[in-house]
């Protein structure tokens, strides 16, 4: 990437500084960045097979693809509309592989803002950092305080660290060190892409996975547009899905085409077969139940929509 794009990735993070992440539009170009995901990705990604896997997964916080690459995936792609996640995956994927648990633990997730993304401990692996990643982290903090980067630039506060563990395989303790391993010599190439404009990137190769997280939660929301105009956006949604099974994935590939928290599939329920035997007749769907992370309940159950080829 050259400096003259850097700067103006830099140029619109003061300008959500300057607003205040409360006034910022999300899923742009620039917007807000998330630190964590909030999936259960320890359930999640107990149901599938990973092992020598080509992932491709929307990029958000990282933490799909450090979890892929923790359960033995091949290779892991990402994309994302918003640029800025780009800076946020990187930074956290070289600071697993250069901090122990506990000082990681410190730098992202600790309750003291006066602590959170502490100068100090991002001198100890900047070096590391690819030189792009590092200018642009370097000059945020040349022009903010630590606190400020952490309260305005991202979306969520920190978590309590029981929920993470319990959600989110890396973080844990037990398997930090194991991320550390897969790590090595690993890179996750990025892609600046929305999802409905995803099969039109040239780079987009052939994928054992594809993840797209609850992407669909908002390109299916309905806004103030006309009846017209929003069928019109839900059959671009359903020909991009269609795209990438039958143009993007390998033999016994899967498209996770929607992850859906337990409102959401309140909501949906009733419509999601009938939707997609309608819009994708071709294509087999199914889907699966997980728990919802330190929540009991059959109301409480978070559900991934899965995708495949028809034989």
């Amino acid at each position: 990437m050259n400096r003259e794009m850097i700067e103006k990735d830099i140029s619109a993070v003061v300008t959500i500084m300057d607003k205040g992440q409360l006034f910022c539009p999300r899923f742009t170009t620039y917007a807000p960045t998330y630190l964590w995901s909030t999936e259960n990705l320890t359930d999640y990604y107990s149901k599938l097979d990973f092992k020598e896997k080509d992932v491709l997964t929307v990029a958000s916080s990282g933490d799909h693809a450090f979890n892929a690459f923790l359960v033995g995936a091949k290779s892991v792609e990402t994309f994302d509309i918003n640029r800025l996640q780009r800076y946020v995956q990187e930074l956290k994927f070289t600071a697993v592989k250069a901090l122990d648990h506990n000082t990681f633990m410190k730098y992202f997730n600790t309750k003291d803002y006066h602590q959170l993304f502490s100068k100090e401990i991002y001198q100890q692996f900047r070096s590391q950092l690819p030189w792009d990643i590092r200018y642009f982290w370097d000059t945020l903090y040349g022009s903010f305080s630590s606190c400020l980067i952490a309260s305005e630039l991202f979306l969520e506060e920190p978590c309590a660290t029981y929920a993470l563990y319990s959600r989110n395989p890396y973080t844990n303790k037990e398997q930090y060190q194991k991320a550390k391993e897969c790590f090595k010599e690993k890179e996750i190439p990025f892609v600046e892409s929305d999802l409905l404009s995803l099969p039109k990137v040239r780079s987009l190769k052939m994928y054992d996975i594809i993840l797209l997280s609850n992407i669909a939660q908002y390109v299916l929301r309905r806004g103030k547009e006309e009846e017209k105009q929003y069928q019109e956006r839900k059959q671009e949604f359903y020909q991009t899905l269609s795209s990438l099974v039958n143009d993007h994935l390998n033999p016994k590939g899967i498209v996770v085409s929607e992850y859906l928290y337990p409102s959401i599939y309140r909501s949906r329920k009733f419509e999601l077969q009938k939707e997609y035997r309608s819009f994708l007749p071709d294509v087999k769907m199914r889907v699966l139940e997980m728990d919802r992370y330190l929540e009991e309940g059959q109301d409480k159950k978070d559900h991934v929509v899965i995708l495949q080829k028809k034989r």
